[in-house]
């Protein structure tokens, strides 16, 4: 787990989740654009796609309108935590389908769900 300091990126990209890292920062915690990220302000939490920029400073975590309305986040809040998210679920079942197997109803859905 990594806490960083939110920065309000005060654009709308319309019910999606996003944060904004300095290139040094993804790359100490591994990720690239696009990799999801779980974040964590105190209670609330969510999972987050990643974008990166050279305009954050290292530590710092730009967040989108909505992912700072999900985190509830005030402007004095001094860290938020970031760490990998796991794998959705039906990416396995992507990857059954890809080699052949038949998939039920219940995967099915499930891709559908985290679609």
């Amino acid at each position: 787990m990594y806490y960083l300091k939110p920065k309000l990126i005060n654009i709308q990209v319309g019910n999606k989740y996003v944060v904004l890292l300095n290139e040094s920062t993804a790359h100490h915690l591994d990720l690239h654009v696009a990799d999801r990220v779980y974040v964590k302000n105190g209670k609330p939490e969510g999972i987050a796609l990643v974008d990166i920029s050279e305009q954050m400073k290292d530590g710092e975590i730009g967040l989108y309108v909505e992912t700072w309305k999900k985190l509830k986040v005030a402007n004095g809040d001094r860290r938020i935590s970031c760490s990998i998210a796991p794998k959705p679920e039906s990416v396995v079942y992507i990857r059954e389908k890809l080699d052949g197997k038949m998939l039920d109803d219940i995967r099915i859905n499930k891709i559908i769900e985290d679609v």
